[in-house]
């Protein structure tokens, strides 16, 4: 778990990537001591090679160490979502779709995982209403769910004919609601310098 959140620290907050790989490393050495055949360790070993170029010197080890993980825990919604991420790196995006589809099922009140399946279905399916769709839903538990104020924002002010100005207020709104949000100033600069204010 520590190298897993070693890694996120990387991604979310200031660990430079070599002290990312330190870590984990060192982390996962004191795992594979403990208990090299569980699941939990096998995940670390294999989030470590994904994390650090796994994909571009061997991605069919990569999917198969996460393979073999998910084997040994069906049931694990992570597991199931880094499968998810694999394959939609090697541009598999349907099996990468099925993945996804297993996660939320694994664990259905996870926003986290609703969000990124509301993306899913409008930008790689094309299924536009049901993306909104997934988002409203979170929204209507979360209304200030961040990812989901973010992403429908972005989904109405999508192609020729996105309602630039419905996707603007939706972040004003959020702003003023969250003035520490830097994604909504973000996205919503963006969008209003396509509108004619």
């Amino acid at each position: 778990e520590l190298s897993f959140l070693y890694g996120q620290k990387h991604y979310y907050a200031s660990l430079d990537i070599e002290e990312r790989n330190k870590k984990m490393k060192s982390s996962i050495e004191q795992a594979l001591a403990l208990d090299p055949e569980s699941a939990e360790v096998l995940f670390a070993v294999a989030d470590f090679d994904y994390r650090t170029g796994g994909m571009e010197r061997d991605s069919s080890k990569v999917v198969s160490n996460f393979k073999k993980v998910f084997e040994l825990r069906p049931n694990n919604a992570r597991y199931s979502y880094r499968l998810f991420q694999v394959f939609r790196d090697i541009n598999q995006h349907d099996v990468a779709h099925e993945y996804l589809e297993k996660t939320l099922k694994l664990d259905p009140l996870n926003h986290f995982y609703k969000i990124i399946l509301a993306r899913d279905y409008f930008w790689k399916k094309n299924n536009r209403e049901k993306g909104l769709s997934l988002l409203e839903e979170v929204l209507a538990e979360d209304p200030q769910r961040d990812g989901a104020i973010y992403f429908k924002a972005l989904m109405l002010a999508d192609g020729p004919n996105g309602d630039l100005y419905s996707s603007f207020k939706i972040l004003y709104n959020a702003l003023q609601q969250q003035p520490y949000r830097y994604g909504f100033l973000y996205w919503g600069s963006l969008i209003s310098s396509d509108i004619d204010l």
